[in-house]
């Protein structure tokens, strides 16, 4: 997660970078152009640049202090928000959310997502903030004081974002693939602890203790596979960033020397899903004795859309009455016991308790 979120932030310094070029090499030939003057009076010029340099110094570092302290205490708070949130939708999903999601891995898997979570929302968002409003600045003073050689620059950007967009396609995927070994690890490491009297008793230590290495290395591979990636992009932004200033440099001199540029003016998925809503916790009708119906009832389990259970059943208790469901193992019986705890919707029809369907009504309170 934390790449995807990170490439506005890189682009923008990417951006600002480049349209400092021409900036910087104006200020370079201003500065040298006016030295000699300056000498005459500069010992007092040093003391006023002096003071102003560390007034602004000061505000700098105070307002980026506080900004990136801001923004960092923010995304924790959300980050654990995000954490609570899934838990309690975890808790409140029903049984078919289960048969599609390992429980065993539900807690490294938020753990290992969260803190990517945190780094996205958090100091990322500031970056890029900060970034994209000194690019911004950046590209306004670079046309100001030279526009052709600030439209030459910015030919770079387009190469830049390119190799960006390729390299965070790869790292995603490994970063996507560790997390789902890590996750697999997990689960392996809760059941055995769950489990551990059975798997003493077994002998099946080694077995065990051997998978959970393989997922570790598997693990392993895919983030060491991410941080080469991480760091070749670096290298790759970084060349370019190098070439550019020399290309700057030598349209610049250009520039200079056929006086076109006089002295004077040379300057970058499992949980959400899982924090939807929660279903209603229902009413309670406060009488103990209804009857009970399931009329024109279809349903599959989720991981068995083309298996039916039930298709058109029909069963009416009424109050005081009992019933005993009869027939063979897999038949639905354990099943129908499972509707009257909310455990599973049906695909159609309902099952209603006094003529009211059942999840309309507070499950605690039969």
């Amino acid at each position: 997660m934390s790449e995807k979120y990170r490439a506005p932030a890189v682009t923008s310094a990417s951006v600002r970078s480049v349209a400092q070029e021409p900036s910087m090499i104006n200020f370079v030939a201003k500065a040298q152009a006016d030295s000699m003057p300056l000498m005459v009076n500069s010992k007092g010029m040093n003391q006023l640049l002096s003071k102003a340099f560390m007034i602004v110094g000061g505000v700098v570092f105070a307002a980026g202090s506080l900004f990136v302290s801001i923004w960092t205490y923010t995304g924790e708070q959300q980050a654990l928000r995000i954490q609570k949130a899934f838990v309690r939708s975890a808790l409140n999903q029903d049984a078919a959310w289960f048969d599609t999601h390992n429980r065993e891995e539900l807690p490294t898997t938020m753990g290992t997502n969260i803190v990517y979570m945190h780094t996205a929302i958090g100091r990322s968002i500031a970056d890029t903030f900060g970034l994209g409003v000194s690019a911004l600045g950046c590209l306004v003073v670079a046309f100001l004081l030279n526009t052709p050689l600030a439209f030459i620059m910015l030919a770079a950007v387009p190469v830049v974002v390119i190799i960006m967009l390729i390299f965070n396609y790869f790292i995603r995927r490994a970063s996507k693939d560790a997390n789902k070994e890590l996750g697999m690890a997990g689960s392996v490491a809760t059941e055995v602890i769950a489990g551990i009297k059975t798997v003493a008793a077994l002998c099946a230590k080694e077995h065990f203790g051997s998978k959970y290495t393989h997922q570790l290395d598997q693990a392993e591979r895919f983030a060491i596979r991410s941080g080469v990636l991480q760091i070749a992009l670096a290298g790759i932004v970084a060349m370019l960033f190098y070439f550019t200033y020399c290309y700057a440099l030598y349209v610049g001199t250009e520039q200079v020397l056929s006086n076109s540029e006089t002295i004077n003016f040379i300057s970058a998925s499992s949980l959400m899903k899982t924090t939807r809503p929660a279903k209603s916790v229902g009413h309670k009708d406060g009488h103990s004795r209804w009857p009970f119906g399931v009329p024109r009832y279809f349903f599959t389990y989720t991981t068995q859309p083309d298996r039916p259970i039930f298709y058109d059943f029909n069963l009416s208790v009424q109050s005081g009455q009992s019933v005993a469901l009869v027939g063979p193992s897999g038949s639905g019986k354990s099943t129908i016991a499972r509707f009257l705890l909310r455990f599973y919707d049906p695909n159609s029809g309902a099952v209603l308790i006094d003529g009211t369907p059942i999840d309309e009504l507070n499950v605690a309170w039969w």
